[in-house]
């Protein structure tokens, strides 16, 4: 119990004032915090409230869903998302994340996955299926910095928030290789170190049954 009143005293010491300015700014939305403060969805919603008051956190609420002139959300195909992808210069993805995210987008659509991707300015692209179940894209470039990208492979952290999604793709690239892995979200939610290999693919590892996995998209 000590170890938790700590944790969380912490976090709304050092964590609190910054994700309240980033929502009251609408900088991020509240699973981009929750993300961002490796907590649920939930324990944020909580802590703002009690840090603006029921009535001021409403009015933020409110005005954060009304329409807005500039910078709306824009739901795009696959072939949009690309065009935009290449067209825009983001804070929120570097260059090379760019270009790896453009060729996970037309994997997946060359495997007849039916992908819609919701942009919004200066934030991460959010993906959903024809059916409304979502889907998180996590990208990595390997540079070699860590001992296990000499052995072809790189380490994703996870946290809670994976849970509010349907679906998983991890996708990891350096300049001559690449491999992507599709999960359903049940399957590593309960993992917080997730190894996926990126090269050297013809050797089996623990995860190779879910890579370029589509077809549980497709289904």
């Amino acid at each position: 119990m000590q170890a938790n009143s700590e944790k969380k005293n912490h976090f709304q010491a050092n964590r609190l004032p910054e994700i309240a300015r980033q929502f009251e700014r609408e900088k991020r939305s509240l699973r981009q915090l929750a993300e961002n403060a490796d907590c649920s969805h939930e324990t944020v919603r909580k802590e703002l409230i009690n840090y603006f008051g029921n009535s001021s956190y409403q009015e933020i609420l409110n005005r954060r869903a009304a329409p807005k002139e500039k910078n709306p959300v824009r739901i795009l195909d696959v072939g949009g998302a690309r065009a935009l992808l290449k067209g825009i210069t983001s804070k929120t993805y570097t260059n090379e994340e760019k270009m790896l995210l453009s060729k996970v987008l037309l994997q997946a659509k060359k495997a007849g996955v039916k992908l819609s991707v919701i942009a919004k300015s200066d934030a991460p692209f959010d993906f959903m299926l024809a059916d409304g179940r979502t889907i998180k894209i996590k990208l990595a470039r390997p540079d070699g910095s860590d001992r296990e990208h000499l052995l072809g492979l790189h380490r994703f952290r996870l946290n809670r928030s994976i849970s509010a999604y349907d679906f998983a793709v991890f996708a990891a690239a350096d300049n001559n290789n690449q491999a992507i892995y599709v999960f359903r979200v049940s399957e590593v939610r309960k993992i917080k170190s997730l190894v996926l290999r990126y090269n050297w693919l013809e050797r089996e590892s623990k995860y190779s049954y879910a890579r370029d996995r589509w077809s549980i998209l497709v289904s």
